[in-house]
């Protein structure tokens, strides 16, 4: 919270630490929302779509962001599925881009639309920034030791030589709270 309030120099904005699939406004409370990177981490997606939809006013947009980590390309190191597979408990899901739009039609939304957006990394430092895997801080609490040993081996060695190469695709949900429609909070 303190790194958004840092980084927040744009007008009266407010943070809030909440539940995703119990958001703490009331109906109808928002213009718009946008949630990025949350939904491959939340054991009820489907729930989350219709909080995030229920504090949106009629006529207003819901935007959702996520990444489909099984479309990941590698290429000069190796581990990343090993990686991933650890990253992600069981009950998560590391596709849950892919279907994104899919969730905001069978919650209701209008005028529904899904566009990939294909990231690609070239750098360590800069996939650091984006990528979970390729945050050593980040991995330590969910991959085992040895595996981050030898995952950022194969990297470092990589970038010796010149190859490493990390692709992979993010969706961006849009769709539109129908009017006369209020979807409540789901049990």
């Amino acid at each position: 919270m303190a790194v958004a309030r840092s980084r927040s120099s744009a007008g009266p904005v407010g943070y809030a630490v909440g539940d995703i699939t119990s958001l703490d406004f009331p109906d109808g409370h928002f213009d718009g929302v946008r949630c990025e990177r949350v939904l491959q981490h939340v054991r009820e997606p489907d729930a989350a779509i219709k909080e995030l939809i229920r504090v949106t006013r009629p006529r207003g947009r819901v935007c959702v962001i996520d990444t489909d980590w099984s479309s990941s390309v590698a290429n000069g190191f190796d581990h990343l599925d090993e990686d991933i597979a650890e990253f992600f408990p069981e009950d998560n899901d590391p596709a849950a881009g892919r279907a994104i739009r899919s969730r905001m039609v069978r919650a209701g939304l209008r005028h529904t639309t899904a566009l990939p957006v294909a990231l690609r990394f070239t750098s360590l430092t800069d996939a650091g920034v984006v990528v979970p895997f390729f945050n050593c801080g980040a991995m330590q609490s969910r991959v085992r030791a040895e595996l981050i040993e030898r995952f950022f081996a194969s990297v470092e060695r990589s970038v010796d030589r010149g190859g490493l190469l990390f692709a992979f695709t993010m969706w961006i949900g849009l769709g539109q709270v129908p009017l006369g429609s209020m979807p409540r909070n789901v049990s």
